[in-house]
């Protein structure tokens, strides 16, 4: 079972195609923000000059290799899972699909390092069972005008 991450100072950028919920066309270009017109790996390990941001390279992906990526850097297994994700997701043969998942690595190998084990396995089970008393979470949207360590977060 192989699963990878981005080495440091990469980062992966979606251009996510956005959708009402009813709209079963999945041909429609529409991606927001515009001038995102892809999916891509960027390279930020220069830092910037003092005058403004570095320049930093960058690896373009056509739209089967930017939905692959985004589930090998969140850690998927490409042996075994991301594969059957495609069939699921495509209808393509299992074959075809560990293929296409061996393309995108291929592609990606500057990029990416094995990923680790590191968090502890806790099994599942249950915490709590009861009633809640009234059904609904009182959420706090409110703003902390005068900020924290001397800083001013309100208007002057």
């Amino acid at each position: 079972m192989k699963r990878w991450q981005l080495r440091k100072k990469y980062l992966f950028v979606e251009a996510l195609k956005y959708k009402k919920p009813g709209d079963d066309d999945y041909q429609i270009e529409r991606r927001e923000p515009n001038d995102i017109p892809y999916a891509h790996v960027m390279d930020k390990r220069s830092s910037p000059p003092n005058d403004g941001p570095a320049p930093s390279p960058y690896l373009a992906l056509n739209s089967g290799a930017g939905f692959i990526t985004r589930f090998i850097v969140q850690g998927v297994d490409t042996d075994d899972i991301l594969p059957q994700i495609l069939v699921s997701e495509y209808g393509i043969p299992l074959a075809q699909a560990r293929s296409e998942v061996q393309t995108v690595l291929t592609m990606l190998t500057n990029y990416l390092r094995e990923r680790n084990y590191q968090r502890n396995y806790e099994q599942p089970a249950v915490v709590r069972e009861g009633v809640h008393p009234t059904g609904q979470y009182g959420l706090d949207f409110s703003v902390n005008w005068f900020g924290t360590g001397g800083l001013l977060k309100g208007p002057v």
